[in-house]
């Protein structure tokens, strides 16, 4: 094993290599926060469900993609965990202490990932605090818009119950008979 995990769903235990026993607390903090956050979210379940309907359906490769994405968002969620509860000041010392954790795994892993997964995380470590304030601007946009557009369709049919009311009493068969231009005026055939 070369780098931390966890392992275990019932009683899960964090794996840590012995190379990496000798890092310092700040470094440890990084460790120990990051796959405590994978237990308390309970990423191991999760990752074992996905991965036994991923036998069933080995050969759909949407499902494959839908597991690299979940697998993604799950290590994400613990990176930003590791961030919020250390602080942004920190950022760029966990992102370079996990490349330097990828550096040293073996050459048969980086062969296969290729480094991009974890460019990808070090890239939105880095973009943090930046997305939070993105998606905030967005939600509160969209927001503002249905609330005016739900608004706007208010007005609407109050104004189309006060010019019904000015037909004044009418039978069900002149219902028919009433049509609205395009400036929502009225007028009877």
């Amino acid at each position: 094993m070369l780098s931390p995990a966890t392992f275990g769903i019932f009683k899960p235990k964090i794996i840590i290599p012995r190379n990496l026993l000798s890092e310092d607390d700040k470094k440890m903090n990084y460790i120990l926060i990051h796959e405590v956050t994978h237990i308390r979210r309970r990423h191991n379940l999760i990752s074992i469900i996905a991965k036994c309907i991923l036998c069933f359906y080995w050969f759909n490769p949407f499902l494959w993609i839908l597991y690299k994405l979940l697998d993604d968002d799950m290590e994400m969620v613990a990176d930003e965990e590791v961030i919020s509860r250390l602080g942004e000041h920190e950022k760029k010392s966990y992102a370079a202490y996990l490349l330097s954790i990828f550096e040293n795994t073996g050459s048969m892993l980086k062969q296969f990932s290729g480094g991009k997964s974890i460019m990808k995380r070090i890239e939105r470590i880095n973009l943090y605090k930046s997305i939070t304030k993105v998606v905030n601007f967005t939600v509160a946009f969209i927001s503002l818009l249905l609330v005016g557009i739900t608004l706007i369709n208010i007005r609407i049919n109050a104004t189309d119950i006060v010019t019904v009311e000015k037909v004044g009493a009418i039978n069900l068969s002149m219902v028919e008979q009433i049509n609205f231009d395009i400036h929502g005026d009225y007028y009877c055939k």
